[in-house]
């Protein structure tokens, strides 16, 4: 990946870090029924070691603060995740040697708190009935009362963040696609993902529309911010002028969306739509890039071996990072060959832009 020569050198000191990025982009045919004519293609970051594309962000956060002397000896790292920033900052933490310390709501995933707390990171949980920005409140009271104990890494204001999108998912799109794809649609954590990838992909192709995902307030989607009260925290680097539509998609209206997908039950068919916002947001176009699906969209028509290979995929990726710590073990190329089902594998994913050659349609 084109990392920043300073990032690189690190990650060369670190070679298993080398396992972060360059994942598939694999078409999907959730649209199919609906909007025969649209292309959606996802971007499987769920292919990183870690789990999820807070692998790069967290990466280069880390490897920054180490060569510009921020993070010194003795420090520990702290910051706050809903879990997938945890399971980063906690793994790579334990790859580069330094002590990690993780705010996040009690309500989080029992699987996210076993994960970080195997990498040996140190847990403080917060009300989940305050939401997720108590844990952005408390995260800040803790490194003000002890500044000298911890390098607040805070993924929500560090301009590295963005960057590692910047420099790697965008590019990685780029020539995936060929350079040619008409919107992006994504969601809002701490905002990097948007904020890099508009700027790179606007670059590149300033037609790109960039399509934002809005959760409800209540239950709300983990790793996610609703951005629809006047209380809500906007994060910092958030760049809110990329933003080209909002489309508000209720839990309900997801969930019905994977009942048809994964079980392809004739009731479910009848009654399950894609959510109605971001069809029409996306019927009057032609292709369209999902990031970080969840891995039962990119499956085939046979959803129990999906969910087997869902189950593949996670031990894979845990023992990979569990056990190496340092050392690439030799058997994670085959073992991730295996995965995503049905469809593109890492290893012989495209890279060079065939994945946009899957169509003989005009882009938009």
């Amino acid at each position: 990946m084109p990392w920043d020569p300073r990032i690189q050198a690190l990650v060369d000191r670190y070679p298993v870090l080398r396992a972060v990025g360059n994942t598939p982009l694999v078409p999907v045919d959730v649209l199919k029924r609906d909007l025969p004519d649209v292309e959606v293609f996802a971007k499987m970051e769920s292919l990183n070691p870690g789990g999820s594309l807070k692998d790069r962000p967290v990466l280069r956060m880390l490897l920054g603060a180490l060569d510009d002397g921020q993070l010194k000896p003795g420090k520990t790292v702290l910051d706050s995740s809903s879990g997938n920033a945890g399971i980063a900052y906690a793994m790579i933490g334990r790859i580069i040697d330094v002590p990690v310390e993780i705010v996040i709501p009690n309500n989080a995933s029992a699987e996210r708190k076993k994960r970080m707390l195997a990498h040996g990171a140190t847990l403080t949980f917060t009300d989940a009935l305050l939401g997720y920005d108590e844990a952005l409140r408390e995260v800040r009271r803790r490194f003000e009362a002890d500044p000298d104990h911890y390098f607040f890494c805070d993924q929500y204001s560090n301009q590295d963040n963005w960057r590692a999108h910047y420099e790697t998912t965008a590019v990685e799109i780029i020539q995936q696609t060929g350079g040619r794809l008409t919107h992006v649609v994504v969601g809002v954590g701490t905002g990097g993902t948007l904020t890099g990838l508009g700027r790179r992909l606007r670059e590149h192709d300033p037609s790109i529309r960039l399509v934002c995902i809005i959760p409800e307030a209540f239950p709300g989607v983990e790793g996610l911010k609703p951005l629809g009260r006047a209380e809500d925290i906007v994060p910092a680097i958030l760049d809110e002028t990329l933003i080209d539509e909002r489309v508000p998609v209720s839990v309900d209206e997801a969930y019905r969306m994977f009942v048809r997908r994964l079980h392809g039950r004739r009731r479910a068919r009848r009654t399950a739509r894609w959510p109605r916002p971001l069809r029409d947001a996306l019927q009057r176009h032609r292709r369209a890039l999902l990031l970080d699906p969840p891995l039962g969209l990119t499956a085939g028509r046979r959803p129990r071996q999906a969910r087997r290979g869902a189950t593949r995929s996670a031990k894979s990726r845990i023992d990979f990072s569990t056990r190496s710590l340092g050392i690439r073990p030799p058997g994670f190329i085959q073992a991730v060959r295996a995965v995503p089902p049905g469809g593109t594998s890492r290893a012989s994913s495209p890279r060079c832009g065939s994945a946009g050659a899957a169509s003989g349609t005009a882009w938009a």
